[in-house]
């Protein structure tokens, strides 16, 4: 099948079903009307296990509430995950650690709310890359031993665990790292929402970058999933800001195509079940495909710089107080 902005999460699933029959997938950030749901909904029919990690577990469970009547007997299991809380993100990998089950792939999917100022995490970070880059850092960390050991060799059906993280094209455009001011605390007056979210977008892509560097055995894809309105960013993102990136025209027109949620969580499928993206590891994943392939803007050097995603990879072993992978 051939794949295009306009495909959707179940189309993926489709093509893919038989390598996804079997796996255990861990997806973060899961509630009603997000790309979260559209992707427990769609794996349920095939997957082994599917856990969800989310900030409230009574939202996560309202959003999977269909996809259980649906499906049955798909073992859903929902965990309560908070990315800007040290302490719940260790209960959390500790909850899911004690399932015993492994993980085949796991979906960085999870985005802290755009706040609109400047508003710091208990551990200091600014709340978005706080969340987005930090947050799933020490969730992957701590995961990781479970993720590395669900590879599978020596049979017709050799897995290699991967590991999805979202980011945003729009990154692409006054994204780069603050290397001197990372959390906005010395010039708090440069925040504004979107440059918050542009920013912790780059750190995640970057996150992918330092995985595959670190551990090249492991897949790892960054994921751009497109413009979908409906989705919390989409409505948090005003006209007036699309207007001036160029994506919306001044009658309220679209320059780009814009997604329904079962559209925009096909490009994180893709990257988590695609096997023809394997030589590609460590790149960007838009519309079903590699992201230089599908947008006309290259890939700025600042989103995909070996150095740069080393020096945050550090950054946050330090925040954190760890090795990334090890037992604390």
């Amino acid at each position: 099948m051939t794949f295009d902005q306009a495909t959707t999460a179940a189309q993926v699933v489709d093509e893919y079903k038989d390598a996804i029959r079997g796996k255990t997938v861990v997806i973060t950030g899961v509630s009603p009307k997000t790309i979260g749901a559209e992707y427990v909904a769609a794996l349920a029919p095939y997957t082994k296990t599917i856990i969800v990690a989310s900030r409230s577990a009574e939202r996560a469970e309202e959003s999977i509430a269909a996809t259980r009547q649906t499906h049955p007997t798909a073992d859903i299991r929902v965990v309560k995950l908070d990315l800007t809380s040290g302490k719940s993100i260790r209960a959390a990998a500790a909850e899911i650690i004690a399932f015993k089950v492994p993980i085949h792939v796991l979906i960085n999917n999870a985005i802290v709310k755009m706040a609109e100022t400047i508003t710091l995490t208990e551990a200091g970070f600014e709340s978005q890359i706080g969340g987005n880059y930090f947050g799933h850092f020490l969730f992957t960390s701590l995961l990781f031993p479970t993720i590395r050991a669900s590879q599978i060799t020596g049979t017709e059906a050799d897995w290699r665990p991967r590991v999805i993280n979202m980011t945003s094209a729009a990154a692409f455009w006054g994204g780069e790292i603050r290397w001197d001011d990372l959390h906005f605390k010395n010039k708090p007056e440069d925040y504004d929402k979107y440059l918050g979210y542009n920013h912790s977008k780059t750190a995640t892509a970057l996150f992918t970058v330092g995985l595959v560097n670190h551990y090249p055995e492991i897949l790892s894809y960054s994921v751009h999933p497109g413009l979908a309105r409906e989705t919390n960013v989409g409505r948090d993102t005003s006209d007036a800001r699309l207007i001036s990136m160029g994506v919306l025209n001044e009658d309220g027109s679209s320059n780009i195509f814009l997604k329904s949620i079962e559209q925009g969580a096909a490009p994180g499928l893709y990257a988590a079940f695609d096997p023809s993206i394997i030589p590609h590891n460590g790149e960007v994943i838009g519309d079903c495909d590699l992201i230089s392939r599908t947008i006309p803007w290259p890939v700025p050097e600042f989103f995909k710089s070996p150095e740069d995603a080393d020096k945050l990879w550090k950054i946050a072993e330090e925040a954190w107080g760890i090795n990334f992978g090890t037992s604390e």
